[in-house]
């Protein structure tokens, strides 16, 4: 008899859970069965030695991808980079799995590699009879696999961070903006290559009066982060309602305009832009 060892019962329990589901499992049930706490066993017998391994090798892959890595990946942020935080570590795990799922983690290399690691060690298990806990199984057997992950976390930190001094740069220039007396009460903005400013009669503005109507104090305080022909603009006009004509409400920088203007900006149409002033 061969014992799977689990680190808790749920995670037993789970595991037990995918083997029920396997095509296999109602033929080779009567090899398989839980103790009802932390622990598979299994009766490995000559003439079912394969199917066994083969099902176990799905199951264990499965697992694997749905409950065990989450978990890991928690370990790493908490325990190599030091998050305590539940937010924090909540949006870095999702930030994790929006990368994985990206780069189709299913079909990388690593993964691949994973796949024959965790039969192969399976068949060995097996064959030699030994029993084994699930975490020194995958901690051995899968190095190459948490160095991967390892460096999934690290990516997904990095861009967190990103994310953190994004924030933290709207919340400046939206206070810069709300406490700015508005030099207009309507403002429209066309986008198509460029942007180009429309003032409330729809007359073009050109670059030399957009110039005069930026804070210069604005520009000082932030030279690396100021986009001087657009944002810096913007918030030193300050509207009271900025009426935006895109085709493309995905922008990067229109993304941006509209979290700094939230309930006083507005995403119109080309055309609605083209009927209102009446030029092309």
């Amino acid at each position: 008899m061969v014992y799977i060892s689990f680190q808790t019962e749920k995670e037993a329990k789970t595991m037990m859970k995918y083997i029920s589901a396997h095509p296999m499992s109602a033929e080779l049930q009567i090899y398989l069965s839980y103790d009802g706490k932390q622990r598979i066993l299994l009766k490995i017998e000559a003439h079912v030695f394969q199917k066994i391994i083969e099902l176990l090798s799905d199951t264990f892959q499965v697992f694997i991808k749905e409950e065990w890595m989450l978990y890991v990946i928690e370990q790493i942020i908490r325990e190599k980079f030091l998050f305590k935080e539940r937010e924090e570590i909540d949006q870095i795990l999702d930030i994790a799995s929006s990368i994985m799922e990206g780069e189709r983690f299913s079909k990388t290399v690593f993964w691949e590699e994973a796949i024959v690691s965790i039969k192969e060690g399976l068949q060995s298990i097996a064959e030699n009879q030994l029993s084994f806990s699930f975490e020194s199984f995958v901690k051995f057997r899968l190095r190459k696999l948490n160095e991967m992950l390892i460096q999934y976390v690290e990516h997904a930190i990095d861009e967190y961070k990103l994310e953190q001094d994004y924030q933290s740069f709207i919340y400046l220039l939206r206070n810069f903006m709300i406490n700015q007396t508005p030099k207009m009460n309507i403002l429209h903005i066309l986008h198509r290559e460029t942007f180009e400013f429309y003032n409330e009669a729809f007359e073009k503005m050109g670059k030399q009066e957009l110039m005069r109507l930026i804070d210069r104090k604005l520009l000082a305080e932030n030279p690396l982060y100021i986009d001087s022909n657009v944002i810096a603009p913007l918030i030193s006009i300050a509207p009271n309602e900025l009426l935006i004509y895109t085709e493309s409400a995905e922008n990067g920088i229109i993304q941006t305009i509209q979290r700094i203007f939230e309930e006083r900006s507005k995403i119109l149409s080309l055309d609605q832009f083209y009927s209102s002033c009446m030029c092309k």
